[in-house]
C-alpha cells in the first residue's frame, strides 16, 4: 500500500522526532488547539496523559508500518474510542495539519519535500482507515 521509501523517510525521521517526543506532543496540541480552538474542550485540562498516548499511537503506526493488518487494527480501536469522545470525521484534516506542522517543525533541517509528502501519505491512510471506523461505529 505505500512504497518502501515512504516508509524508510518515515521511519527515519521518526527516530528523530520521538528523541524529544514531550516537545513534539506539546508542539502538535499547540498547533492543533491553535488551529481548531472548538476541539479544545475535548481534551482533559491536564495534556500529559494524551501527550504520552499520542508519543505511543505514533509510534505503533510507525514502527509496523510493514505490518497493515496490525496498524490498521490499531487505527481502528483508536478511531472506535475517539468516536466516543466527541471528534468527527472532519477534525482529521487539521488534526493533520498540526501533526506535520509539529514534526516540520521538531525536525528543523531534516524536513524535506520528500519526508512531508512521507509523513503526508502516512497520514492519509491512517486517517482514512479511522474514519472509516469511526462512520462505521457512529452509522
Amino acid at each position: 500500500m505505500l512504497p518502501v521509501e515512504t516508509k524508510q523517510l518515515v521511519r527515519a525521521t521518526w527516530k528523530l522526532a520521538k528523541a524529544d517526543s514531550l516537545t513534539l506532543t506539546k508542539r502538535f496540541y499547540a498547533r492543533l488547539f491553535e488551529l481548531a480552538p472548538g476541539v479544545r474542550p475535548l481534551f482533559p485540562d491536564d495534556l500529559r496523559e494524551q501527550r504520552r498516548k499520542l508519543g505511543a499511537s505514533l509510534d505503533v503506526v510507525v514502527t509496523k508500518l510493514d505490518d497493515l493488518s496490525t496498524v490498521i487494527t490499531e487505527l481502528t480501536r483508536l478511531a472506535e474510542r475517539h468516536a466516543g469522545y466527541g471528534a468527527e470525521p472532519e477534525h482529521y484534516p487539521v488534526v493533520g495539519e498540526a501533526l506535520i506542522g509539529a514534526l516540520q517543525e521538531q525536525l528543523g533541517d531534516a524536513w524535506t519535500p520528500e519526508v512531508e509528502q512521507a509523513w503526508v501519505d502516512v497520514y492519509g491512510v491512517a486517517s482514512s482507515v479511522m474514519i472509516d471506523a469511526q462512520r462505521a461505529v457512529t452509522a
